[in-house]
């Protein structure tokens, strides 16, 4: 039931995707998640560059990398966001951390996709 929902949001979004304001007009990864939980964008246009660090379940890790690293650099290139994932031999625990360094509009994004990949891949 839920894969015919997004595959009705993704035909619906490719049919009216625009550019989000990042450079890049199209994730599939971000279309798929968006129609499981919706996306609000911030209001925050500062240009100011961030750090923020957020926690993962390590069992989260391997949905938010990708095969390949193949989901993560599409999150990279479409946040425009410098994003790095604590190493195996750095985690202590059942939480890894991910690093994020942007403009607050560009880790809102991140995150959002970091925090909801796992619900839909």
């Amino acid at each position: 039931m839920i894969n015919n929902a997004i595959a009705e949001k993704i035909k619906s979004d490719r049919e009216s995707l625009k550019d989000y304001g990042y450079g890049v007009p199209y994730s599939g990864i971000f279309t798929k998640i968006n129609a499981v939980e919706a996306f609000t964008d911030t209001n925050d246009m500062s240009e100011a560059q961030v750090e923020q660090q957020i926690y993962i379940p390590n069992s989260e890790t391997k949905s938010v990398i990708g095969p390949k690293g193949s989901h993560i650099n599409e999150i990279r290139q479409f946040t425009a966001c410098n994003i790095k994932v604590q190493a195996d031999s750095e985690v202590e625990g059942d939480m890894r951390m991910v690093t994020l360094k942007g403009t607050q509009r560009q880790l809102h994004k991140a995150v959002y996709m970091i925090r909801n990949i796992a619900r839909v891949l």
